[in-house]
């Protein structure tokens, strides 16, 4: 009796595989704000709803207000992680203890790398100004990646004139200068895409090595590849 009970038994059917991982919450999170990132970017910031978003997901509304208390919570998300982005290359290169000609030399490579980045920063930082809401968080962050872009380029102008790499110059004007013809090609590829990114970037790199007397050619670049 118990034997034919035993054999009556069925046996489970093997389990092939592991199932799928479910996503941490911070890897969900970044995924909804890396896909806002690109929206924002790619339409008005107005215009972006978070339907819109979820529907990019592929996930329930609910699950975005679990992470984020808004939009405009979830866009200052977007905007500091476009920043560290911006800078996260840079800031291990820096860490390299470079000398100030060729930490100059990275970051603007970085820009070069990371320019698609940078661009849709700018992109909807420039979105962000014509709106009617002023939110002081995001104003910050915003703030922040400028000055941060000049402490960069100064501190590094300065330690080039104290080794005497570079000839004397005002550092803070001349990295807001950097800072602003950097910007201007931002905007300038986005009005134009067919804008020769390299050509313009070696322009730049011609009028820093006149203005801080450095010897020599200055690298190029060429076909969106940054010249170490």
């Amino acid at each position: 009796m118990d034997k034919i009970a035993k054999s009556q038994v069925q046996k489970k059917p093997a389990i092939r595989g592991k199932r799928p991982a479910r996503k941490t919450p911070s890897i969900r999170k970044e995924e909804l704000v890396t896909i806002a990132f690109d929206l924002f970017s790619e339409r008005h910031v107005a215009s972006v709803t978070i339907k819109d978003i979820a529907r990019e997901t592929g996930v329930n509304t609910a699950l975005i207000y679990y992470y984020f208390e808004n939009k405009e919570d979830l866009f200052g998300a977007v905007i500091e992680f476009a920043i560290n982005r911006a800078f996260e290359n840079f800031r291990k290169l820096h860490e390299q203890h470079l000398s100030p000609l060729d930490d100059l030399n990275a970051w603007i490579n970085n820009n070069i790398e990371e320019f698609e980045s940078i661009r849709k920063l700018v992109q909807i930082s420039l979105d962000y100004s014509r709106t009617q809401k002023s939110i002081p968080a995001i104003e910050r962050s915003i703030r922040q990646f400028y000055d941060e872009e000049v402490r960069i380029l100064s501190n590094c102008i300065r330690k080039g004139i104290a080794e005497k790499t570079f000839k004397p110059v005002d550092a803070d004007e001349f990295s807001r200068f950097i800072s602003t013809y950097l910007d201007g090609l931002m905007v300038h590829s986005t009005i134009l895409p067919e804008t020769d990114l390299d050509r313009s970037v070696n322009q730049l790199r011609a009028v820093i090595w006149t203005m801080l007397g450095i010897e020599g050619t200055p690298p190029q670049s060429r076909q969106g590849s940054a010249t170490p």
